[in-house]
């Protein structure tokens, strides 16, 4: 009888080890592999005098593109799109092209691409109106158009 109580007393505890290690490892794959914003707004950001005043009257969002870049072929009529969206409600959409080197919007484009750290295209940064950024890297228009709400009403869409 004193064996039967010792063995159930052991695989209860192998069972109660075996429930604790699995929940801690849950909790830890969770937390290395949960999902992670498409972006996040950053402070501590040195605007151009250009964009700071632009960012007084509201929401200011960088389109940066290129011609001959297939996905800002599919991005720019999205972004044309949010322009007409957000027209009449303090956004300001700018496109900045780096496809055209003899304008002189070129040093102005390739200027605000080294200050903000634009490195690839299709780029969207959207700036909120106390200078926080947002980068968006690639064609999710759905993702750009939620940073511009969130710039708007100052309210995470990312609870985590």
């Amino acid at each position: 009888m004193d064996k039967n109580k010792r063995r159930r007393s052991i695989i209860a505890i192998l069972i109660v080890v075996i429930i604790v290690t699995t929940s801690f490892s849950i909790f830890f794959a969770y937390q290395k592999f949960k999902p992670v914003p498409a972006y996040e707004f950053k402070t501590s950001v040195n605007h151009p005098q250009e964009i700071s005043d632009l960012i007084r009257n509201g929401t200011v969002v960088l389109y940066f593109t290129q011609d001959s870049c297939p996905p800002c072929t599919n991005m720019t009529p999205k972004i044309a799109d949010l322009q007409s969206q957000f027209n009449s409600s303090g956004v300001t959409i700018i496109t900045c092209n780096y496809t055209d080197t003899t304008q002189p919007q070129y040093d102005i484009t390739r200027n605000f691409g080294r200050i903000y750290g634009v490195s690839v295209t299709p780029t969207v940064l959207v700036i909120r109106n106390d200078g926080a950024v947002a980068t968006y890297i690639g064609e999710d228009i759905n993702t750009v158009k939620s940073a511009i709400e969130e710039a708007q009403h100052g309210k995470s869409i990312f609870p985590f």
